[in-house]
């Protein structure tokens, strides 16, 4: 399941034991961990306090660098935790295989509008560092590593532990070639009756160029 990248360099199967155990994939996480902050610190009232500064010749008013986190590299860290979940065996198996759609939708959505939004300031120009210090195409870089190795994770974690757990539990994955007649009436029922009636027809001819098809909608051609 696992391919390689250009940007990540080759990567190698997961194995089942680093899938399924949560605290082995914090411990090894694909994506950069960000950079922790200290704790302001409370008097015996509850009010905060000042921590005292140790002392330093360097200028007190120059904040130090790397204070910030990148907005974009930080969203695929939350959704690594998802993945995260995905990978508890305590939770329920139609929870995990949950997380996984979560997980999928979360990152369609990603691409669709932030690293687009990125695409954009690059195309037009807008290229300037953000308050991380990274510059859009760096960005670009740093979610082209971390995403692509989330995706070989999420698809191994399906193929390998959840789909051969949801057989056991008689719940499969059947190809049309693979149904009975019985099936494949039963299922051109249900089309007929509950899916044909919503589709939207869209008129596709030499005055009428195919039109845009919408994200998280399916097309279907007839003739």
């Amino acid at each position: 399941m696992t391919t390689a990248s250009a940007d990540s360099g080759s990567t190698s199967t997961p194995t089942e034991e680093k899938i399924t155990d949560p605290e082995a994939m914090m411990a090894s996480s694909v994506v950069p961990a960000p950079q922790g902050r200290a704790q302001t610190q409370r008097g015996a009232n509850g009010r905060f306090v000042k921590a005292e500064e140790p002392e330093s010749e360097s200028d007190p008013d120059v904040l130090p660098d790397g204070r910030f986190l990148d907005r974009e590299v930080s969203w695929l860290q939350f959704n690594e935790r998802v993945l995260q979940l995905a990978a508890d065996p305590n939770l329920p198996l139609l929870e995990r295989a949950r997380f996984l759609a979560i997980f999928g939708g979360n990152l369609d959505e990603f691409f669709m509008v932030r690293v687009a939004g990125l695409k954009r300031r690059i195309a037009t120009g807008i290229a300037g560092r953000s308050a991380a210090g990274l510059e859009p195409r760096e960005v670009l870089e740093e979610i082209s590593v971390g995403a692509h190795r989330l995706m070989d994770l999420h698809a191994a974690m399906f193929a390998e532990v959840i789909a051969p757990q949801l057989v056991e539990e008689g719940v499969t994955i059947v190809p049309w070639d693979d149904t009975t007649d019985e099936e494949r009436e039963e299922l051109a029922e249900l089309f007929r009756s509950t899916v044909y009636p919503v589709l939207t027809p869209l008129a596709v001819d030499p005055a009428h160029p195919s039109p845009t098809s919408p994200g998280y909608r399916s097309t279907w051609r007839s003739s």
